[in-house]
Formats: C-alpha cells, structure tokens, sequence
C-alpha cells in the first residue's frame, strides 16, 4: 500500500530528524556521538536514496552489528526490505524499531506507517489499522498519516471514518484539494450525494480537471440526472479525448436520454480506444448464432444482409459464471453507429439490440466488443431478422 511514497517519505524524515552525534546530556557543552560507524550509515542512506537496496541492506545490517539498538538503523534495514519485498524481515525490522526508544515523534509516525503498510498488503486489517491509529496519535497534526488512514478506511468501506480523516486533513490544510476529492468518493460511496456534489463542485470551481467532471457526472448518474452528467462528461472529453472510460459513461447518460446514436457513437469510440486485436470479419445469417472467445481489447465484427424496414433482434449473452461483459453496436456498411446496446440491466451484463427498424437496403455491420464489467470469456451472437412490414 503506497510502499514507495513510504519509503520516500522514509527517507526524508529519517535524514532529516536523526542526528548521529547529539549531546549526552553531561552539560560540558560537547557533541559526542551516540554511534560509531557513522560513514557506514550515511553510505546505506546514500544507497537507500539511489534505490539500491541490496547495496542498503548490507550497509545498515553493518551499522546494527556496531550499533544493536539503533531504532533508526532497524527501521531503515526494515523499509530497504520492504523495497525488495522481504516482507518477513521487514516486518522483523519495523517490530524492532518500534520496541526501541524513539529518537522523534515523526520516527514513530513513519515506523507505524511503514509497518501498516505490511499489514495492510497482508490483509492483517485490524493491525493494519491499529497501526494508522499509532500514527496519528504520535503526530496528531499529520495530513499523511490521515491520509493514509482515510484511503486504507475507504478501501475496507469503512466510508463514514473515511470521511472524518479526509475532513480532519481539510481542517489542517483548508486548501487540501485531494483530501475534497476523496471525501467526495466517500460521501458518493455513503449515497450521500448532495455532499459529495458539494466537495465535487468546490473541486472543479478552484481546479476543474478531467477527474473532477467525471467523478462529478458518476454522482449525476447515481442521482438520474442524466443531462448534468452529460455536460460533466463532454467537458471531460474536452480536456482528454483519450481515456475510454468517460466515452462508456457518456454513452450510459445518452442512452437514458434515448439519443441511441449518440450512445452508439460513443460507444464506438470506447472501442477504438480499448482495441488491440480485431479478429476476421465473418457472414451471421438470420436464425444463426456463433460463440467467439472474448479476450481484452478484442473486437469481431459480423456482416449481414437486409432490406430497408426489416427488424433485427441482435443479442451477445454469455454463460453463468463468465465474466465478460459484452458490448454490441449495429453500423450501417461504412461502420458508421445507428444503435449500440451495453448491458440489459444492472444485473444482467448481457447485451440486446431489439427490433430495430433498417433505414435501408444493404449491408449491414455488428461490432462486438467487451464494456468495463469484464473482457474474458466465451460470448455467443445471436441474429434474428423479421420480414419488413407491408
């Protein structure tokens, strides 16, 4: 959980509050050093700040045979074990650094961080939090250490305490934007929308980014306000025109404001974004339906014949326990969008296009991808084609 913010962090405290020739307290007024092997120390640091953790290892593991009750030393060794994923000594390390006398109430915080940092990768969740609680106790004042809490409480779900870390960073740094933006994913998780729409707006209104509208048009969505999400959503793309998850949601809003088109426009553009293999175009004939492989990235496309006023029933369905989430869209032979269809319901991630209505005599095209709800698994298209009317 954030390992190398910690270990950065780490770092900066560490050379910053840890003084390796402080006074011994005799009152003669002279500095003399707690520790020997000073050198030894500082070149594990070096070697910790160029990421060279084995080299860091060695060095501080040295220092520790000089000096057996360096907190700083074991906490060091610790999070340099942490960097190449020795969790166990690690964790051995941090349990060390913490049963020491602490040099600083920011050692303690770090230490604590560190090791629910373990923890928490463990899904050891109360010690985990026990430790952020540590943390915040020593450096009652700290935005990380709420921080960090917040985003472990959001994580569990725990969105009500979320909130009070991320209100309790926006108490200490008024200006703290990030800490509005999670608590606005906390409140939207809590349904508390109106609040969440609060913290979102005062977001965009000091600094309006593509982060911002979306997460805003995802409460616009939940609340059915589908035309605000959808101006949310354009000003998104607007900033980026790249990240294929705004067009799947803008596509979620025109297709409740019944502009099919539109949706099968957007959808489209999803596609084009998330594509990395096309499979070959085949023939579906009315009545017939064939099982691809769905893969991530994957597009099929299927080609039919059919007269102006005929209707089509289109449908992508996979088997129970299949996680993936088919995407369907009808395109005219030029593989311009006329309708697309994403899941049937909130439960149900099968994709229908029925009884639509064909502008004209031609060839026509069915684009089969996968949507955000999975992309693995077998799908099967199925095509039925009704006589025109007369």
């Amino acid at each position: 959980m954030r390992k190398w913010m910690l270990v950065i962090v780490a770092v900066l405290l560490v050379g910053a509050s840890v003084a390796l020739a402080q006074d011994d307290g005799s009152g003669q007024g002279g500095n003399v050093p707690l520790f020997v092997g000073v050198d030894v120390f500082e070149r594990g640091l070096q070697a910790f700040q160029e990421a060279q953790f084995d080299q860091a290892i060695t060095d501080f593991s040295l220092f520790l045979l000089l000096n057996p009750t360096s907190a700083q030393g074991y906490f060091l060794r610790g999070v340099s074990y942490q960097a190449v994923n020795d969790i166990d000594s690690a964790l051995i390390d941090l349990n060390r650094a913490l049963a020491l006398p602490s040099p600083s109430a920011e050692f303690t915080a770090q230490a604590h961080l560190s090791r629910a940092a373990i923890y928490a990768g463990q899904e050891q969740v109360e010690a985990a939090l026990a430790d952020f609680d540590a943390a915040v106790e020593a450096l009652p004042d700290a935005v990380d250490a709420y921080d960090q809490r917040g985003q472990y409480l959001f994580i569990q779900e725990r969105y009500d305490q979320a909130v009070a870390d991320f209100a309790r960073i926006i108490a200490l740094e008024p200006d703290n934007l990030t800490a509005y933006a999670r608590r606005g994913l906390a409140y939207a998780s809590l349904e508390n929308y109106s609040a969440a729409l609060r913290d979102f707006d005062y977001l965009i209104r000091q600094q309006p980014s593509v982060a911002a509208y979306f997460e805003r048009a995802r409460v616009y969505l939940a609340q059915e306000n589908y035309d605000a999400a959808l101006e949310d959503l354009s000003l998104a793309i607007a900033q980026d025109e790249n990240q294929p998850g705004l067009y799947l949601s803008r596509a979620s809003a025109h297709t409740q404001l019944g502009n099919a088109a539109d949706a099968a426009n957007d959808y489209l553009n999803y596609i084009r974004l998330i594509f990395q293999d096309e499979a070959d175009a085949a023939e579906i004939r009315p009545g017939e339906s064939q099982v691809v492989e769905m893969e991530a990235g994957q597009v099929f496309t299927f080609a039919f014949v059919a007269e102006e006023g005929q209707r089509v029933t289109i449908s992508a369905t996979t088997p129970e326990g299949v996680t993936a989430d088919p995407l369907l869209i009808l395109a005219d032979t030029d593989f311009n969008p006329l309708i697309a269809s994403d899941d049937i319901s909130t439960e149900d991630f099968d994709s229908l296009i029925a009884d639509y209505v064909l502008p004209a005599d031609g060839i026509y095209r069915i684009i089969l991808s996968h949507a955000a709800g999975g992309s693995e698994g077998p799908v099967r298209v199925r095509l039925t084609i009704d006589r025109a009317e007369q």
